[in-house]
């Protein structure tokens, strides 16, 4: 089912039992403090263990063959219509792509957005995952050396089919449990591969939009890939694309991986153009997707990180580096997550530890954290926590919506924000939005921030109508003696500070951003956003962090011995 309707506004089987994938989930976080650049991103890093596979599958294979290095199978194996697919299919085998170019343009499916040209099945259990990784000519992991190409040959995005170039809408690469036959969903892992030449979706994981697939799709996690080179066509809808889909997950990790230099329909705009969404299914009150991680990940103008309104919950986005600053309309950051609007949704979305590049509000649209899809009206319905991030507008004139941080009525929202710097060289917010935006009712913390000394507005809007301003305080005291005089509020960024930080500003991406020495900031945030809490960095490399956006170099991900090599 299309959402064209809609409006964007393996576990291992280790010789070495303390090797786990939970170590892999991780090792980023634990073993390389910066992020890595440059053109050293690309090089296939020899590993500290070789990976095995238990079949092989070449530019060159057959279907026909064994599925060994020697004689490998071709990619279509990865198709349900293939014998080869029901060896794999819910067994928890571990499937090796040698190097080479997979050109998949000739396959791709039309009108069919969770069909996708290929598709991969997961395992029986946690204990039998199945495993997609690349792999170099000896059959041992490599990573990054094996590219899913849609565009290939044919010369389109998305690929030639029966409706001819420019219609496409299926993803390269599916794991939805469907099409043309049912298949084993949850249990699995894709490590290392490349996705280019998308138009509509690169890699989908679930099906769940309005009850055509399954949902409560878990333990898949998607790391060490990289996703550039998605495009738009002449005449392609003007849909929500992008490298990425998640629907109707219950534990979908996206780790360490690199998305870069992908273009949307219009230049310069964010609108239907994202890296990844994360969809909130169709299928009932009870079923909603929730547990998704997105953490250690680099975006560079490849559009925003996008949680589509109803039914999300429950999502972690930490540690990523997104870069969103060539979009001059639609520049978001995490856009939405808010579960909007759905009642009764308690599971806590947090992001933290993130730095964001954008533009300020020129044309509007602009925001850091939250900006409702459905409407203005749009609201939390999620407790939410944002801590520990760094905001930097890149443009002067209205600055963006750093938090649109308004709750639900009944406070559901229990909105957290702390220990968050916002840099700017503009000044003031858009269409009198303000450069914080929530109501009273949403707020449990909200202290120990960085801000602009001038041109800062926050706007608070009515409990009970989040489209109706209070008023809008152009300083710190000017809210809390407001509020203090409301009789709420009282505290309210009473620890905050103005002024611009020193960055260190050697190196580049995430490394520029750390807090140089004496900087303001530097030892002033709290944990928890308390006073009771333990002195820490304000901004995004605060509270503990060692690594922001993807690590790519040899031994910065552990990856498990050899296994015996079974082929049946």
């Amino acid at each position: 089912m299309s959402d064209r309707s809609r409006v964007k506004k393996g576990v291992y089987n280790s010789n070495h039992s303390d090797i786990s994938r939970r170590d892999l989930l991780r090792a980023g976080a634990t073993i390389i403090p910066a992020c890595i650049i440059g053109p050293a991103w690309l090089t296939a890093n020899a590993q500290t263990a070789a990976t095995k596979f238990d079949y092989y599958i070449s530019t060159s294979g057959s279907d026909s063959n064994p599925g060994t290095v020697a004689s490998p199978w071709a990619i279509t194996s990865l198709r349900t219509v293939s014998a080869n697919f029901r060896l794999i299919n819910g067994t928890g085998k571990r499937i090796g792509l040698l190097p080479g170019n997979y050109d998949i343009s000739r396959y791709m499916v039309s009108n069919s957005p969770d069909v996708g040209a290929l598709q991969i099945p997961g395992g029986a259990s946690s204990s039998a995952v199945t495993y997609l990784g690349s792999s170099d000519a000896s059959g041992n992991y490599s990573p990054r050396t094996a590219t899913i190409d849609m565009k290939g040959a044919s010369g389109v995005f998305g690929g030639v089919h029966s409706n001819g170039p420019g219609t496409g809408d299926g993803p390269g690469l599916a794991h939805c449990g469907q099409y043309p036959s049912a298949y084993t969903t949850s249990n699995l892992t894709i490590d290392g591969l490349r996705f280019t030449g998308w138009s509509y979706r690169g890699l989908d994981i679930g099906a769940a939009y309005n009850a055509d697939g399954p949902s409560g799709i878990a333990n898949v996690l998607v790391t060490n890939c990289e996703f550039t080179g998605g495009g738009f066509n002449s005449g392609d809808s003007e849909d929500n694309c992008a490298a990425l889909w998640v629907q109707g997950g219950a534990g979908v990790t996206i780790s360490n991986n690199w998305f870069h230099d992908s273009v949307g329909h219009v230049a310069n705009s964010g609108d239907h153009f994202n890296a990844i969404i994360v969809w909130g299914p169709n299928q009932g009150p009870a079923s909603t997707t929730y547990n998704t991680v997105i953490q250690f990940n680099t975006f560079v103008n490849a559009g925003n990180v996008y949680g589509k309104e109803i039914k999300v919950e429950g999502t972690t986005c930490q540690n990523n580096y997104l870069d969103v600053s060539n979009l001059s309309v639609g520049s978001v950051g995490f856009q939405d997550f808010t579960g909007y609007n759905t009642a009764g949704l308690t599971r806590t979305s947090i992001f933290r530890n993130n730095i964001i590049l954008m533009q300020g509000n020129t044309t509007g649209g602009n925001a850091a954290f939250g900006w409702s899809t459905l409407s203005n009206a749009g609201t939390f319905t999620t407790p939410v926590q944002i801590y520990n991030n760094t905001i930097i507008c890149t443009t002067s004139g209205p600055g963006p919506v750093v938090g649109w941080l308004a709750a639900a009525a009944n406070g559901t929202g229990a909105m957290q924000y702390y220990n968050n710097i916002y840099s700017s060289h503009g000044s003031g917010s858009w269409n009198n939005f303000g450069n914080f935006r929530t109501n009273p009712s949403a707020i449990k913390v909200m202290d120990y921030n960085l801000v602009p000394s001038s041109g800062v507005t926050w706007a608070f809007y009515q409990n009970a109508s989040p489209t109706s301003l209070i008023a809008s305080y152009p300083t710190i005291s000017a809210l809390a003696n407001a509020l203090s005089a409301l009789g709420i509020g009282v505290g309210l960024e009473a620890h905050s500070l103005t002024g611009a930080p020193t960055f260190v500003g050697s190196g580049t991406l995430a490394a520029q951003y750390q807090l140089a020495s004496g900087s303001l900031g530097k030892g002033a945030g709290r944990i928890g956003g308390t006073g009771s809490g333990a002195a820490t960095d304000m901004g995004a490399w605060g509270n503990g962090a060692t690594q922001i956006g993807c690590n790519f170099t040899s031994g910065a991900v552990k990856t498990p011995d050899s296994p015996a090599l079974t082929v049946t």
